[in-house]
Order: C-alpha cells, then sequence, then structure tokens
C-alpha cells in the first residue's frame, strides 16, 4: 500500500510539472499572438504611409533604403517579439476630434474605395481627457476595422463615432453580434471573423482597464447609434 502511495504521489507530481510546463508555453504562446496583433497593424501603419510620399521622394535611393531597412526590422521584430521593451510613456491631452482624424487618416483609402459612411457626431469631437495615445487609439482602429468586416457586404455601410449620456458609442450598420456571443465577445482567442485571431477585442479591454476606462457592448439599457454593434466606452475623466 505504501508504494502504490507513493507511485501515486510520484505520477501526480510530474502530472502538475507538465500542467506547470504546459501553462507557460501557453503564456509564451499568447505573449507572441498578442505582440504579433499589434506589429502588424503598425506595420501597415508606416507602410501605408511610406506610399502616401510624394513620388519624387519615393524613386530616391534613400527611400528605398529605408524601405528595405524597415521590412527587415518588421521581420527581425516578428522573430524577436516575445523580447518586449517599454519605452517612455507619455500622458496626452487626446480630443475626439484627434481620435476621428487619425481613424479617417488610417481608413480614408478604404473607406472611399469600399464607399463607407464614416462619421464622428459633434458630441463624439468635443470630449476631451487626457491618456496615452498608443492605449487609446489601437482600441478606435481595431473596432473600425472590425466594423468594415462586417458591413462588407452591405449596399450601405455605415461607422459612426457618437457620445451619448457621457457614453462614447462607436456604431455600424452591420449584422451586430449574436446574444449567445455578447458574453464571449473580450475573451482571448474568441472571434466569428474569417481568418479572425480574437486577439483585439481582449486588447482593447486590457488596454482600457489599464487607464480606469471600460468597453462592452451595448445593452438595451445603453445608447444605440445604429442598428448593428454597438460598443460602449466610457472613458474617465
Amino acid at each position: 500500500a505504501e508504494t502504490a502511495l507513493t507511485a501515486i504521489d510520484d505520477d501526480r507530481e510530474e502530472l502538475e510539472r507538465r500542467v506547470r510546463d504546459l501553462s507557460a508555453v501557453a503564456q509564451l504562446g499568447i505573449t507572441v499572438e498578442i505582440i504579433a496583433h499589434e506589429l502588424e497593424m503598425l506595420d501597415s501603419e508606416v507602410s501605408r504611409n511610406l506610399e502616401r510620399l510624394p513620388p519624387e521622394i519615393r524613386n530616391d535611393r534613400a527611400f528605398g533604403q529605408a524601405l528595405a531597412a524597415h521590412q527587415a526590422l518588421t521581420e527581425k521584430l516578428r522573430f524577436l517579439s516575445p523580447l518586449q521593451l517599454a519605452g517612455v510613456r507619455i500622458r496626452e491631452r487626446i480630443t475626439g476630434t484627434r481620435i476621428a482624424d487619425y481613424v479617417q487618416e488610417f481608413f480614408g483609402e478604404i473607406f472611399q474605395s469600399n464607399q463607407v459612411e464614416f462619421y464622428a457626431s459633434p458630441a463624439f469631437r468635443n470630449i476631451e481627457f487626457t491618456e496615452l495615445p498608443s492605449r487609446i487609439f489601437p482600441v478606435f482602429v481595431n473596432l473600425v476595422n472590425n466594423s468594415l468586416y462586417w458591413v462588407g457586404r452591405l449596399d450601405t455601410r455605415r461607422i459612426h463615432l457618437d457620445f451619448v449620456d457621457g457614453k462614447v458609442v462607436v456604431a455600424d450598420n452591420g449584422p451586430g453580434v449574436d446574444k449567445d456571443d455578447v458574453g464571449r465577445l473580450f475573451q482571448l482567442f474568441f472571434t466569428r471573423r474569417n481568418a479572425g485571431r480574437g486577439v483585439g477585442l481582449y486588447l482593447a479591454r486590457v488596454n482600457l482597464e489599464a487607464g480606469r476606462h471600460s468597453i462592452r457592448y451595448a445593452s438595451d439599457d445603453d445608447p444605440h447609434v445604429l442598428e448593428g454593434a454597438n460598443f460602449i466606452l466610457e472613458i474617465r475623466g
């Protein structure tokens, strides 16, 4: 009996060790996935702005070298993504107009080519608060990017930013979120998008919570700006 108990204890310790190892690997995988998601967004923004430079600059040899260096850096960062380094983090005064202009510039060509009506209300443009831009702008980019996907098959495509009853609303006229999915929307790796990662909304929630802000899918008591998906952000200050 004593030998059997010893064997059981040994097996239990081995299983616990395997669980710890699997947990560590899972955390590493999550880290890689999250950083890869953020890196792709930044890479897309840099590439888009490089391509918007005048032809006389893009034809210059120095531009070609800078573009090659950017591409090489992107590949190296993808490879080394777990080695994340923290930089200087400065809180700034952010306005709704600044957010709306940023989104318009980021997605401008996509809005135009896909005939998407992007609108930011005067109430939204008038909001002001102090926060890290890196904590706020990616949230709006991710929400608008999701809306672009869901309104893509419609004849009329609308994405609106508004401020109603003290709440920021990011809305579209797409199909909205199934009631059965609302509770899982912000869970890591949950997605209904084809080829989606299920990382963006999780990151949005975590980023906002770090600044004591919040995000949720609109409930019956929340304002609904459009008939599709409506996300509610409550910004502290």
